[in-house]
């Protein structure tokens, strides 16, 4: 029996990074008379580790990338961190299977570090994940989805729905996560349109009580673009952006036993929400 062919690239560009992105989010005032408020900066960038056009191992191709994130908290009031700067590094590993009938499996195991670098060990989480693309043709796509997190999600798994729709031929209708967004193309290049969305993150940080879960969720309703730079012959290269507001952000600090236990809570009033980035993952 052959034995099963492996073979493996990096892409083109090397180790470049190949998607940046910068959020803001404006100072917000918290809700319930509290005199404090929170505010947010948050820095990413990917580094492809893999070509998965042209790594594989037999029928399944593989990628894999680093993503890091610094978020930059500025908050006042009774929210009391020990540190304003925290971090989150993944390192994605997926394999994926074209099946017959346009058909797709997508298999991730992702180790993680999301922490204040004051809280030892507790940042490090792993997740996995499985994506099955269900239906796939020229004006409908979907996918379901199971994601496996013990050490943050508060019932270890939860169930993900993809979806993309062309309903006319200028409109695309997107639903990836707890992204929702329809897009009008108003050149071959430029599109946008409204966006609703949850954003935000959680870290393991160190507070006088131990070491705590903190979790910051963001509900976004707004405008996103994008334009396509790419050159003739090249893969797509967008820059996209993102303005909007916060329609409801809560900011939590739980015990470290997949955010049951809820230590501390803040609400805070809307605010305004900014994204710009560059992606060329295509």
């Amino acid at each position: 029996m052959a034995a099963t062919e492996w073979s493996y690239n990096l892409p083109e560009t090397g180790l470049m990074p190949s998607a940046a992105e910068v959020t803001v989010w404006s100072d917000m005032s918290e809700r319930h008379g509290k005199a404090s408020s929170l505010g947010m900066q948050q820095y990413d960038l990917t580094i492809p580790l893999s070509d998965p056009r042209r790594t594989n191992f037999g029928p399944w191709a593989f990628n894999a990338a680093l993503d890091m994130e610094i978020t930059s908290l500025h908050a006042s009031g009774s929210l009391q961190l020990r540190k304003d700067e925290l971090y989150n590094f993944n390192l994605p590993l997926t394999v994926i299977r074209r099946m017959e009938q346009g058909r797709r499996l997508a298999l991730t195991l992702m180790p993680s570090i999301s922490t204040d670098f004051s809280s030892g060990w507790n940042g490090v989480a792993l997740a996995g994940a499985a994506d099955y693309l269900l239906f796939e043709s020229e004006n409908l796509t979907y996918s379901v989805g199971l994601i496996v997190m013990p050490q943050r999600l508060y019932w270890g798994a939860a169930p993900f729905f993809s979806a993309e729709w062309k309903p006319t031929h200028n409109w695309t209708v997107k639903l990836k996560g707890y992204r929702l967004e329809a897009m009008y193309s108003f050149t071959p290049r430029f599109s946008a349109g409204p966006v609703l969305m949850g954003a935000g993150n959680s870290w393991a940080v160190r507070t006088e009580r131990g070491n705590q879960l903190f979790t910051v969720r963001s509900l976004v309703a707004g405008v996103t673009g994008e334009y396509d730079f790419s050159a003739p012959g090249q893969r797509k290269r967008i820059i996209k952006a993102t303005v909007g507001s916060t329609l409801t952000t809560t900011a939590e600090l739980n015990r470290m036993d997949s955010g049951k236990h809820t230590v501390e809570a803040h609400h805070y009033h809307p605010g305004l929400y900014v994204s710009v980035g560059m992606d060329c993952r295509f």
